[in-house]
């Protein structure tokens, strides 16, 4: 199964970058959770490593099926908005945007070479930086490659999720990512999937997670598709949480939900160090059990003075 991607501009061809990804093995059709998780995991990558390069907004979207295909399409573009309308993509953007390509072919070879682990040895290149894994093999990538492998939490976590989705269809025996002039960005084979569902050290080490037994979640957004995050708010704030209670997902369509409606849960808080700041940030929610949803009285009336 091919899926085409396309960085860019809604009007302009030359100011976006096109790739494939490529689902190898004998595969009619693919499974639904693992495609929707593959399309939100690397969205994500895609917006982090975004974020960290200091791009500007880039908006996603993915173009509609083509009759008797498999074939889908995400749009990427830069755009400010005037008017009303998009205005014309500087020419600098497309500069970005191959950018992001190689930062993201960089990260998920960094990944695949080290499979979690630290490199035993590092050498300074300028702009880039010379890596050895422990069996002696040596990679070398862009510095900020390597800046948001070993600090991004969310950037691992996307990774490591996305390729545990794909070792679920055990008829998918490679992925592979290549540009539209056939140039190579990512190649993973099936026996390789493991390492790159392995836990990163320099996440790990840095990182510590809390548990709140009996959390209030106050439902705020509801995502019906396992793979997307709920939005609650919680001890004042508002987060974004994934839901992985199995329990919960075989009875959700049995759920009515109104505004002021909550969930007692069990809350998992990841917490990375940031050394910047000196202190501990939360990095990522997640809801491991449903204890309750508590529903608001319906058609409450407030007493009159």
């Amino acid at each position: 199964m091919q899926i085409n991607t396309l960085f860019g501009g809604r009007f302009m061809q030359n100011n976006r970058e096109e790739f494939n990804v490529i689902f190898k093995g004998s595969i009619e059709s693919i499974d639904s959770e693992i495609l929707i998780a593959n399309l939100v995991t690397t969205s994500h990558i895609i917006q982090d490593i975004n974020k960290e390069i200091g791009g500007k907004e880039i908006e996603i979207s993915i173009k509609s099926f083509a009759p008797g295909s498999f074939e889908m399409a995400y749009i990427i573009a830069h755009a400010t908005l005037v008017s009303g309308l998009f205005s014309v993509i500087a020419g600098t953007n497309i500069q970005t945007l191959r950018m992001i390509l190689d930062l993201l072919g960089d990260i998920l070879k960094l990944k695949k070479l080290l499979g979690g682990k630290k490199p035993i040895d590092s050498t300074d290149r300028g702009e880039k930086i010379q890596l050895k894994n422990s069996r002696g093999n040596i990679i070398i990538v862009d510095k900020r490659s390597y800046s948001i492998y070993s600090q991004s939490p969310s950037v691992n976590e996307d990774i490591i999720r996305g390729f545990k989705n794909l070792e679920k269809n055990e008829g998918i025996t490679g992925y592979h990512i290549i540009k539209k002039d056939g140039g190579v960005i990512f190649i993973a084979e099936r026996e390789e999937f493991k390492g790159l569902c392995a836990p990163n050290e320099f996440i790990e080490e840095n990182k510590k997670i809390k548990i709140i037994d009996n959390a209030k979640l106050s439902i705020f957004k509801i995502v019906f598709e396992r793979g997307y995050k709920w939005t609650f708010i919680y001890d004042g704030q508002k987060i974004n949480a994934h839901i992985s209670d199995e329990d919960f997902y075989k009875t959700l369509d049995l759920y009515e939900f109104k505004d002021g409606d909550y969930f007692d849960a069990t809350l998992k808080i990841t917490q990375v160090y940031d050394p910047k700041y000196q202190t501990y940030i939360n990095s990522d929610y997640e809801v491991t059990k449903i204890n309750q949803h508590i529903k608001v009285l319906r058609d409450q009336r407030l007493p009159l003075n």
